[in-house]
């Protein structure tokens, strides 16, 4: 009889154990139910606890837990994870599409991640159309800008050459017939045919610098990408230029001329030889703001997306540094000219 209630009453203790399991062997105080039998915090086996630990410390693989929680930042190796998966998917989309001409032209219009995935993934020399596209282009609205804008050229020309010879004249050094002749000089074909050549020669220095600058911020922030691989994607990303010297062409034919080409600049002044154009800080900025301009930066992000194999966010980071250089540029100039006028009287 003494046996069987000591029996007993060990079982009313083993039923009355925290957690609702017994408290035998090898069970860790209030944590899980005997073996085989789920306890109400969801442990399965023998020696785990909540969350999926084993006694060991260690996750189990059939654990519900063995994931990052919603609220835990996920780890860089995961959010760069996350960002190849990113590429991995337009790769995908974009296999086995066409690499020539017309099929590049029209998808980095319409589906640029998908042609910009391409074109990193075989350069080649498919740099080659868009810069020619390019240069064709600016050679037509160069040509086509002459006749309209030779009343514009020749009173620019002829304030730059008086301001030049401003204190010869005064000085009674120089007369107006030597600031005609200065003109006449500067009117030469041979003079204008240079300044066509170097507006000719211009986009093929910018594309050069533009690549060597995102291919440089490319491996800042993390890309491995080469510079035939960045100059190819940044070529291409030039398309938009193109369409607006097109369009820049076609009001030359029609003999219209804007002397403010550059974005919003003219709202500074209509007119940018006069004083408070060339004296304000705020031109190089709204140069930067124009329809073929956000067009082209933004296709320029995802050049570098592409090319460098980065994420959105560093992409963007990459086209910001490159727009704050150039307006930085132009605040030089615009010092320079400001320092300028003020030695001039």
């Amino acid at each position: 009889m003494d046996d069987e209630r000591d029996t007993s009453a060990e079982g009313l203790r083993s039923e009355e154990a925290p957690g609702g399991g017994a408290a035998g062997e090898g069970q860790p105080l209030g944590g899980s139910a005997a073996v085989g039998e789920p306890s109400p915090e969801g442990a399965t086996a023998v020696g785990e606890t909540r969350g999926g630990d084993t006694a060991s410390g260690e996750l189990s693989s059939d654990s519900p837990f063995t994931g990052p929680a919603d609220d835990v930042p996920l780890p860089e190796a995961t959010r760069v994870g996350h960002s190849a998966s990113s590429h991995a998917r337009y790769e995908a989309e974009a296999a086995g599409a066409g690499m020539g001409l017309g099929a590049l032209l029209k998808d980095t219009l319409l589906h640029p991640r998908r042609a910009m995935i391409r074109l990193a993934a075989k350069p080649g020399r498919r740099w080659f159309a868009p810069l020619l596209l390019l240069v064709l282009v600016t050679a037509a609205a160069a040509v086509s800008g002459l006749p309209a804008s030779k009343e514009y050229r020749d009173a620019v020309q002829r304030v730059a050459v008086e301001r030049a010879m401003k204190a010869q004249l005064e000085s009674g050094a120089a007369t107006q017939e030597d600031v005609d002749r200065a003109l006449a000089f500067t009117n030469n074909p041979a003079v204008t045919g240079i300044g066509v050549f170097f507006a000719i020669l211009a986009p093929i220095v910018g594309v050069l610098i533009v690549a060597a600058i995102m291919h440089m911020m490319g491996t800042v922030l993390g890309g491995q990408q080469t510079f035939t691989q960045m100059f190819t994607v940044t070529t291409w990303a030039r398309l938009p230029i193109v369409f607006g010297l097109l369009v820049q062409t076609v009001q030359h034919l029609m003999g219209g001329w804007d002397p403010n080409p550059r974005g919003l600049s003219g709202l500074v002044a209509v007119d940018p030889l006069a004083a408070e154009a060339q004296k304000s800080y705020l031109g190089p900025l709204l140069a930067e703001i124009e329809l073929w301009n956000l067009w082209y930066l933004g296709l320029l992000a995802i050049a570098v997306w592409a090319a460098a194999r980065l994420s959105g966010r560093k992409a963007v980071i990459a086209v910001l540094v490159y727009v704050a250089l150039r307006v930085a540029l132009g605040e030089v100039g615009v010092v320079l000219s400001n320092l300028m006028s003020g030695f001039g009287g």
